[in-house]
Parts: C-alpha cells; structure tokens; sequence
C-alpha cells in the first residue's frame, strides 16, 4: 500500500475514534438534562454506565463480525447508531428512553466504530518488512 493512502486510512480512523469520544461529553449533555427535566445527578448517570458497558461487549463481539464483514460495513453501522443514539438522546425526556438511545443505540455505535478502526489502523499501516 502507498504511504498517502496508508495516512488517509490512518487519519481516517483516527477521526472516527475522535468523534466516537463524544460519550465522554455525557457531562455537558447530563447537565441540560438536569436542568431541564429536574433529574438528579444519580438518574443522569445510568446513560452514561449502559453506554461504557455496551463499548464493552460490542468489542468482544465486534471482532467476530469485523474477520466477515470488513471495516467499512462496520464503521458505516457504527456511524449510523452513534449518530441515530445521539439524535435520540435529544429527544429523549425520561431517564429509560435516554438510556435507552445514548446507552442502548450510542454505545453499541461507539463500541462498534472502536472495534473497527483499531485493528484497520494496525493492518493497513504496518510497514512490511523486507
């Protein structure tokens, strides 16, 4: 593989796992929550712990499914859920459905986009050896 598309991968998968930090943001979302609909610190906090906890098996899991499908499927689905999970936590009024968009439909996209780019990253930017 060519170096400049050795560094597009790279930086490529390097923009994705940025943008996949946005759970670690759930501070600045978790206060408008409080804020407007009066949750306590304690309700906001279970979004947040189902979204780490899906990032967690979603990358146990996403390694089987990654060796069939490619990194391309997986990073266009893991989009897709991050960005449906992020939508939907805007909508979101109750402490279930925010757990159940950020948490559920977020982590799962985040976990799945994680899964993704770090072993693309390490396969198609490996230089060979001679």
């Amino acid at each position: 593989m060519k170096r400049s598309k050795q560094r597009m991968v790279l930086l490529a998968c390097v923009g994705i796992q940025f943008l996949s930090g946005i759970l670690y943001a759930w501070s600045v979302i978790r206060d408008q929550f409080v804020g407007l609909y009066g949750w306590s610190a304690t309700e906001a906090h279970p979004p947040l712990y189902r979204c780490h906890r899906r990032l967690f098996c979603d990358d146990v899991c996403g390694g089987l499914i990654h060796d069939h499908k490619g990194p391309r499927v997986m990073l266009s689905v893991g989009t897709l859920l991050l960005g449906a999970g992020l939508m939907l936590v805007g909508f979101s009024q109750t402490v279930p459905m925010a757990v159940l968009s950020f948490g559920l439909v977020g982590g799962t996209g985040v976990g799945i986009n994680h899964m993704a780019t770090t072993p693309a990253a390490v396969k198609w930017c490996r230089q060979k050896k001679a």
